[in-house]
């Protein structure tokens, strides 16, 4: 299966690269043909997985590059949405973009076959057999206390006061146990009535404070999250679950995007920053006449990257740029992330979008903008960047893979780490650091919940091809095919 993956891609992005060769003058018939292409290879990852294939690490980042890099250029190119981008770039960067972000793709995948398909039984020991309610209720709370000291130490959201930012890192940590909340009320709770209305107000409270914090994914992230845990759990994603996740986008965009222009235009001198004055706030923004705008346009201008790396490889080829101090965060990278920041204060910060904001796109040293993990490796050693730290985002995604997956017990971490951790980022060093901390976290989590009485839930028979779930309420044995689950 390997060798077939391997040409395959090669043949994909031989008739891609020819593609652009004879015809680099028309980037609309290219960018479809480029898509063309990325859907053979997905659907060829489709029909080989053994897996529910939205479960797997790389078809995530797959759907992400379709929306953003793929769909993203067709409407920009095909629909005459050029205006939709603030950045300048030549059209033949742009289809290259999408070839390398083809090339990526590809690489992942590799990548994550290079490994076996096999648990690593050394964590499996710690697996959770179930989380009572009250631990959701101490997540919540977490959350809850961090929305409230947000507020009152102006460090909320997008009204966050610039200059005084010290528990923001804090804040950010805090709100995301609003969504393992979710995760977790979800996988253990769903079956009750009670565990369902009180997983459903989770969600609407993460929804509402996601509007007050002026950022559309968090608004949306909620219910992606909900829905995310029931894909992965095996369960039926509901029409309802459907509607829901579209009338959040929606919400996104009707109301946070003239809440922030409201605060940028006149709010951004109050120095209001309690949850009455957010309010207030939030109510007269609605009113504002200058927060007309146009919410397709801004929707598209939201989810494309397509110039955006256009723009970075044309700063690479033009200037001869190569960002080579990414080589030595990269060894050390293990350190990062096993050493916290407490001890080691002078640890890098992962802060190239700035970096990038100043010198790629001359804009203000404030503003951050995401180049996507293939234009940054693109950036420290071209096409063979690429594939170097493709391979390594392969490599960490089948370890975490094999490490969470297979195990029911695991599926919170597993889930968490598939949003969070196992996505490719960029520097990607902090790939690397991120996932070594927050593995140093969940086995301690583990060990803490082993030792208060928290056994392992199923086990793994490695004579058969199929899993056995104990379910926690009834103790009896289940068994589910391999390539989903069963839980409880």
């Amino acid at each position: 299966m390997m060798l077939a993956r391997i040409i395959l891609g090669a043949l994909l992005l031989f008739a891609g690269y020819m593609a652009i060769a004879v015809a680099p003058s028309k980037p609309a018939e290219l960018l479809w043909l480029l898509t063309f292409l990325f859907l053979i290879q997905t659907w060829f990852e489709y029909k080989a997985t053994k897996h529910r294939f939205f479960a797997l690490p790389p078809a995530y980042f797959s759907a992400y590059m379709f929306l953003n890099i793929f769909a993203s250029g067709i409407v920009h190119y095909a629909f005459d949405y050029e205006s939709t981008t603030q950045f300048g770039v030549k059209a033949e960067y742009v289809v290259w973009g999408a070839w390398y972000t083809l090339l990526a793709i590809q690489i992942l995948w590799i990548g994550f076959y290079l490994l076996p398909d096999k648990p690593h039984r050394w964590i499996a020991r710690l697996s959770l057999k179930s989380v009572p309610l009250q631990v959701t209720h101490v997540f919540f709370s977490i959350y809850i206390l961090s929305v409230m000291v947000g507020i009152s130490t102006g460090t909320f959201g997008y009204t966050a006061d610039q200059e005084g930012t010290a528990f923001e890192s804090y804040i950010r940590y805090g709100l995301n146990a609003g969504l393992i909340a979710i995760i977790l009320t979800t996988i253990y709770h769903y079956d009750s009535l009670s565990g369902r209305t009180y997983l459903y107000a989770i969600i609407a409270m993460n929804v509402t404070t996601g509007i007050l914090f002026g950022h559309k994914s968090t608004v949306v992230m909620p219910v992606m999250m909900f829905m995310f845990t029931t894909y992965i759990c095996g369960r039926k994603i509901s029409v309802t679950s459907i509607l829901v996740f579209v009338g959040a986008l929606g919400v996104a965009f009707s109301l946070v995007e003239p809440f922030r222009l409201y605060y940028e235009a006149v709010g951004r001198g109050s120095d209001t920053r309690s949850l009455s004055g957010l309010l207030s706030m939030f109510a007269e923004s609605q009113e504002y006449s200058g927060a007309e705008t146009d919410y397709a346009d801004q929707f598209i201008r939201r989810m494309s990257y397509v110039t955006v790396l256009g723009k970075v490889i044309e700063y690479a080829d033009i200037s001869n740029y190569y960002h080579s101090e990414e080589w030595g965060h990269l060894i050390l990278s293990p350190l990062y992330g096993a050493i916290p920041r407490l001890i080691w204060e002078s640890k890098p910060l992962a802060d190239f979008g700035a970096w990038a904001s100043v010198n790629i796109f001359n804009l203000p040293q404030t503003t951050s903008i995401g180049i996507t993990p293939q234009g940054y490796s693109y950036l420290v050693m071209r096409l063979p960047g690429i594939i170097v730290f493709f391979t390594l985002y392969g490599l960490i995604q089948r370890i975490g893979f094999n490490m969470l997956y297979f195990r029911t017990g695991l599926l919170p971490f597993y889930i968490y780490f598939c949003l969070f951790v196992l996505f490719p980022s960029f520097p990607t060093w902090t790939a690397v650091s991120s996932f070594v901390q927050n593995t140093i976290v969940i086995v301690f989590i583990m060990l803490l919940a082993r030792i208060i009485g928290h056994k392992s839930a199923q086990r793994v028979d490695p004579q058969r091809t199929t899993y056995q779930t104990r379910t926690a309420v009834q103790g009896t044995w289940t068994t589910t095919p391999r390539r989903g689950y069963l839980h409880r």
